[in-house]
C-alpha cells in the first residue's frame, strides 16, 4: 500500500553516519564493555523505525543481522553495537567489524540497499565519520562523537 511506500522513501535517508572499527575506550556499552559500534543518523523530522530493516558487514549478504523494534528519533542517531553477541539485546549486532576494513550496509526489509560503504584499515579509537551529519564527505575524527552529532 501507499503507506508501505512512504515508509520506504523515509527509511532510504537514514544513513550510516560514522562507525569504529577498533574501539578500546572510547565509548563502552551499560556494562563496561568496549565493542565496534556504528551509529546510524535520521535527518527526518519524525522517528523512524529501523525494524525488518537489516545491516550487513557482508554486502552480498545483505539479511546478516535483521534489526528488531529499534527507533532512531528524529533528526537524531542510536547507536548500534557491533559485537557479535545478538543475543545481548536489540542494539546488538550478529557480527563485528574488521580493524582491516570491509563494508557495512544498512538494507530495507525488501533488501534493497539504504547505505553502503567500504572502509580500509582503521586506528583504534579513531572512528570515521561523514564530516557533517549525513552530509557526502568522509574523513577520519579523532574525538568520536557516538550518539552524537559529527559537527
Amino acid at each position: 500500500g501507499a503507506c508501505d511506500d512512504g515508509a520506504a522513501v523515509y527509511q532510504a535517508q537514514l544513513q550510516i553516519n560514522e562507525f569504529m572499527a577498533s574501539n578500546a575506550w572510547t565509548v563502552a556499552d551499560d556494562d563496561g564493555k568496549y565493542f565496534d559500534w556504528i551509529e546510524i543518523y535520521n535527518p527526518h523530522y519524525e522517528d523512524l523505525s529501523l525494524e525488518k530493516m537489516s545491516l550487513t558487514d557482508t554486502l552480498d549478504e545483505p539479511d546478516k543481522h535483521i534489526l528488531g523494534e529499534l527507533v532512531v528519533p528524529a533528526e537524531g542517531f542510536i547507536l548500534l553495537w557491533a559485537s557479535g553477541t545478538p543475543e545481548a539485546g536489540e542494539n546488538y549486532l550478529g557480527f563485528k567489524l574488521s580493524q582491516e576494513g570491509e563494508a557495512i550496509g544498512l538494507f530495507d526489509k525488501r533488501d534493497s540497499p539504504v547505505d553502503t560503504l567500504e572502509y580500509g584499515p582503521q586506528a583504534t579509537d579513531f572512528s570515521a565519520a561523514r564530516l557533517s551529519d549525513g552530509s557526502e564527505e568522509w574523513g577520519i575524527m579523532e574525538i568520536p562523537t557516538p550518539g552524537e552529532s559529527n559537527q
